[in-house]
């Protein structure tokens, strides 16, 4: 079936226009309900969730931003394992990582020996 010189214009002259409508016109936002909003904070609160948390994610799905700035990262030196540690290992990056561990709290202070393996 053939279509007419007009009809092939009108066609690609619809399909460009088609293209360029779902292109760049603005894009709808899925939104939740305040229904929704509401039963999300209950479900955040049932949980204990803190309620600084509660806030930021409240600002955030009514549309704004959080009031509580992101945690900036600690900068601490870790230490370099050039080997793989086991049981039984010791040497001086062992007791670097045991220090390391120690100075954040995850070990306890007596427990830098240098040996990997059970205290």
């Amino acid at each position: 079936m053939k279509y007419s010189l007009c009809a092939r214009f009108f066609f690609k002259v619809a399909l460009v226009t088609l293209c360029a409508v779902f292109l760049f016109a603005p894009q709808a936002k899925a939104a939740l309900t305040e229904p929704q909003i509401q039963s999300v904070l209950g479900l955040l609160t049932a949980f204990n969730v803190d309620t600084a948390v509660i806030a930021d994610v409240n600002n955030i799905l009514h549309g704004g931003a959080p009031a509580t700035p992101p945690p900036t990262p600690v900068a601490t030196d870790l230490p370099v394992i050039e080997r793989t540690l086991y049981v039984g290992v010791r040497g001086p990056d062992v007791l670097q990582l045991q220090q390391h561990l120690i100075l954040q709290g995850l070990l306890a202070a007596d427990s830098a020996t240098g040996y990997f393996g059970p205290l």
